[in-house]
């Protein structure tokens, strides 16, 4: 992360449909602050990738839950992408 995500998450007044966000597991406090910010806009699901892979690490999951499990659940994935979209109505995120 390049340091600004969270303020920019931050000055969102309104949900957005998805969006990616660049993370490295030696700054787990600024991934914290998007996912924070993120849970104040709405219900989001997450997913990751190894940085330059474009394949999906997981399934979907809710951004909570991500949350709880971040960053185990990036395993040996040290920096890559965060993935997040709106959850479709209906899905508990």
């Amino acid at each position: 992360m390049e340091g600004y995500e969270p303020e920019v998450l931050k000055g969102l007044s309104t949900p957005i449909a998805a969006l990616s966000l660049e993370y490295q597991l030696d700054r787990i406090s600024s991934v914290t602050a998007c996912l924070d910010a993120l849970a104040a806009l709405g219900h989001y699901e997450i997913n990751l990738t190894a940085y330059g892979s474009g394949i999906l690490a997981r399934e979907w999951i809710g951004l909570r839950q991500f949350r709880d499990a971040f960053p185990a659940c990036a395993q040996t994935i040290a920096y890559g992408d965060l993935f997040a979209r709106l959850a479709p109505l209906g899905r508990s995120a």
